[in-house]
């Protein structure tokens, strides 16, 4: 189990974060200095990762990543991210060594929640209030779904594809 906190006093200065054994054991605690809020946790069999406000760190400490500030997902070799990273919304990869960083869409209104399978990486919009989706290996972004009331999160499993609106309060989901 992993999770950040936010430094509510003065969340600039440092965040706070740890990691635990779900059976209560090998517990770790690290700080974050100097890298603003923790935002974000996200983890596989091969690490995990924390987003902050300035970007993405390997959890426990390490090189500050390349990429988005909003949201992040996982394979066994990037980091995808949501977020501002070209001064517009934006959705990329970054190599979990920090070798190479690729905008996948650009352009965007307000990317915000993130998912990925084997063949896409999937994102909601909240500003144009779309789902979309752009194959792993680049290429142009497809509109999954539109008109939805302020879509903030989304994940995805073998069979669909699922996210919230906020605006509503409503869970959707798309069959693949």
């Amino acid at each position: 189990m992993y999770w950040s906190v936010q430094n509510g006093a003065n969340p600039i200065q440092s965040s706070l974060g740890g990691s635990v054994h779900v059976d209560g054991t090998s517990p770790q605690l690290f700080t974050l200095s100097g890298l603003f809020a923790s935002q974000r946790v996200a983890a596989d069999s091969s690490g995990a990762y924390v987003m902050t406000s300035r970007g993405i760190v390997p959890f426990g400490g390490g090189t500050l990543l390349t990429g988005g500030t909003y949201a992040m997902a996982l394979d066994s070799s990037y980091v995808y991210w949501s977020g501002t990273y070209t001064g517009v919304g934006s959705i990329g990869r970054t190599a979990r060594d920090n070798s190479s960083n690729t905008v996948l869409a650009n352009n965007l209104n307000n990317p915000m929640g993130i998912a990925v399978d084997g063949t896409n990486v999937y994102w909601v919009d909240e500003g144009a209030g779309t789902v979309m989706s752009v194959p792993l290996a680049g290429g142009a972004p497809k509109t999954l779904a539109s008109g939805q009331n302020k879509p903030w999160a989304i994940a995805v499993d073998a069979t669909g594809i699922y996210w919230t609106n906020n605006g509503d309060g409503t869970v959707r989901v798309l069959a693949k």
